[in-house]
């Protein structure tokens, strides 16, 4: 006959006291989602738009543009002066496609953040030029601080540009393909921008894994991103467990370590996939992003205290109308009409 196993006095304890945090734990995460930091004023919502992504999407990106401003009515835009769309091998820039978009925002009224420098909004993250590739990190520096200068005094007397957004997650570490984090660097491009322009100046971080206060202590704004669900090799699909306090309570911390403003520049608007957009059936579109998950990451976000924001996924949505579902299309005007 076996005997009866006795666990000792003191695990026994210790096993009822982590069942007792465990249980606090999740009765305060659960007790948080309630928590509401919606700021009182009207929220200003606008998109990011990618030309080269529009493009890997299989759309015209002109009329997709034209789309974004006539029938959704977007009139906040942050857009990208990529490098490998802008300055050819012999040190000429080439402007025409970014003026046609900003001619197009300022007919409009509209306003556009322009974003500058190697690292700029949608993958690979860092847009370096075919000619530009083997040269050293100092040699690419050397010709990223020359390009800075020359955007900016492109359209430094452009009134429809309202800040200068310097790289996008420079010190995000682990994607993307990208060199090192230099935070000095970061700082002189920052630096030179402000020699030619006195408009603000945006730098962003990861709204879950960057160190708010390092990436914005030196700009006047900066910019979060805010993904709900995403995607790696190792844990497959995943929605983060953080409630709204999570960002509120940063936001409120890194004003104290003097970050001056703070506003939302992604806000997941389209599905996080281990394979191309365009890859995707329509049911796993739809599963991974629908107008109700939308709009409930749109509450989510108001409710973490953002009260500009910037959606991420105009372009798919776009795409989704014109292949013949047009739900996240009609979904977004609610926020623009």
């Amino acid at each position: 006959m076996m005997e009866m196993v006795r666990i000792p006095e003191h695990r026994r304890k210790h096993a009822a006291i982590t069942m007792l945090v465990l249980l606090l734990i999740g009765v305060v995460y659960w007790w948080s989602y309630s928590w509401n930091f919606t700021p009182k004023t009207p929220p200003v919502y606008g998109v990011t738009f990618s030309k080269p992504h529009t493009e890997n999407l299989g759309l015209d990106w002109r009329e997709t543009f034209t789309a974004i401003l006539d029938d959704l009515q977007v009139r906040n835009f942050r857009l990208s002066a990529y490098w490998n769309d802008t300055e050819w091998p012999d040190d000429t820039y080439r402007f025409d496609d970014l003026d046609w978009q900003i001619n197009q925002v300022r007919a409009k009224n509209g306003k556009v953040v322009l974003a500058i420098g190697r690292r700029l909004p949608r993958w690979p993250e860092c847009h370096v030029p075919e000619w530009a590739k083997p040269l050293s990190e100092a040699q690419q520096q050397e010709q990223i601080l020359e390009l800075l200068t020359a955007v900016v005094t492109h359209y430094k007397h452009d009134p429809v540009i309202t800040a200068w957004q310097v790289e996008n997650e420079p010190l995000l570490d682990f994607f993307g393909e990208c060199p090192e984090p230099d935070h000095a660097f970061l700082q002189r491009e920052i630096d030179l921008v402000r020699s030619l322009d006195n408009r603000p100046i945006i730098t962003t971080a990861s709204g879950e894994f960057s160190n708010w206060s390092a990436t914005g202590r030196e700009a006047d704004l900066l910019g979060v991103s805010l993904y709900r669900t995403v995607w790696n090799e190792k844990t497959g699909h995943i929605t983060y467990p953080v409630s709204p306090p999570f960002y509120a309570f940063r936001q409120w911390y890194v004003r104290r370590q003097g970050v001056k403003a703070i506003f939302l520049s992604e806000l997941q608007g389209e599905p996080w996939a281990p394979v191309a957009l365009t890859q995707l059936s329509r049911n796993e579109s739809t599963e991974l992003m629908n107008p109700q998950m939308f709009h409930e990451i749109v509450d989510y976000a108001r409710r973490s205290g953002f009260s500009t924001i910037y959606f991420w996924g105009v372009e798919w949505w776009y795409q989704q109308k014109k292949s013949g579902a047009p739900e996240m299309w009609d979904a977004a005007t609610r926020y623009f009409h």
